[in-house]
């Protein structure tokens, strides 16, 4: 039988959202949730992920928004915080070689993050990142694996699947070609951009087996029912993560979709969190 994890990210983030994730979890909407250590709610995260142990609570590491808790001057020489401690929303992504001063300052950023969750005696299930930025690049990837062997967390979430990212490029070239203007060149750089990411992925993915357990596959909660007559036959008895936004704006819809509960009237499946993957 298929497995579903439902993950709400960003909890702690402010007490909108966690007053949404909480209501989920009391409805039964999610099976697990990941917290924000550097989001504006974190007390709050905190007595929710000590209320409730039906379900798993993963740290959602964070190097490109909010507040760093390290307040590294490594960080700001190198433009991923700025002179007010807040994280550059693609500061570390621009960063084409690296140092052992900087992995130093991520990884002592990284553990500052993990540290907050450890310490307040949080049963921590794994690790995602914000905006993804753990299956960015395979540097990062490194010091979170030094960071699980410390903290005996070997669990991460995994990128989005190639398939959903192939499928997003055939209606991004579906669009570009109704545009009666000379748009080769833009087609070519998605093209090289789309097979970039899947050959990372592929590699990115290799590398994770090694240390760490992770799912089948991934979506968002959104895209996942939107695809679900393509996706449905690929995960038959496997284990996966969809991902959600509860209590932020930008993802009502999505919200209202897990409220109805839309997947149960198209598969068969039983709901989990990461405590048993």
């Amino acid at each position: 039988m298929t497995k579903i994890i439902i993950n709400a990210d960003d909890l702690g983030l402010n007490s909108i959202v966690n007053s949404e994730i909480e209501r989920f979890i009391q409805d039964g909407l999610i099976t697990s949730a990941t917290m924000l250590a550097n989001g504006e709610a974190l007390e709050d995260a905190i007595r929710i992920a000590k209320t409730y142990n039906s379900i798993s609570f993963g740290v959602h590491l964070c190097l490109d928004e909010y507040n760093s808790l390290t307040k590294s001057e490594v960080l700001r020489k190198f433009g991923i915080i700025d002179d007010d401690n807040v994280f550059t929303r693609q500061g570390v992504y621009k960063i084409k070689k690296t140092t052992k001063e900087l992995r130093g300052a991520i990884y002592d950023e990284l553990n500052a993050q993990i540290e907050v969750f450890v310490n307040a005696g949080i049963e921590i299930s794994h690790i995602d990142g914000h905006h993804h930025c753990h299956t960015r690049n395979l540097w990062i990837l490194e010091i979170l694996s030094d960071l699980a062997q410390k903290y005996n967390i070997n669990i991460i979430r995994r990128p989005s699947s190639n398939r959903i990212i192939l499928r997003n490029h055939e209606f991004a070239i579906q669009k570009l070609s109704n545009i009666k203007v000379e748009n080769l060149r833009l087609k070519y750089k998605t093209f090289l951009w789309v097979t970039a990411r899947v050959l990372f992925n592929s590699i990115w993915i290799r590398r994770v087996k090694k240390k760490f357990r992770t799912t089948d596959k991934f979506y968002s909660y959104y895209t996942f029912y939107h695809n679900i007559s393509v996706l449905k036959p690929l995960i038959k008895n496997k284990t996966i993560e969809l991902m959600c936004h509860p209590g932020h704006p930008d993802y009502e819809i999505e919200a209202n979709l897990i409220k109805e509960r839309v997947l149960d009237n198209f598969i068969r499946c039983k709901y989990v969190s990461y405590k048993l993957l």
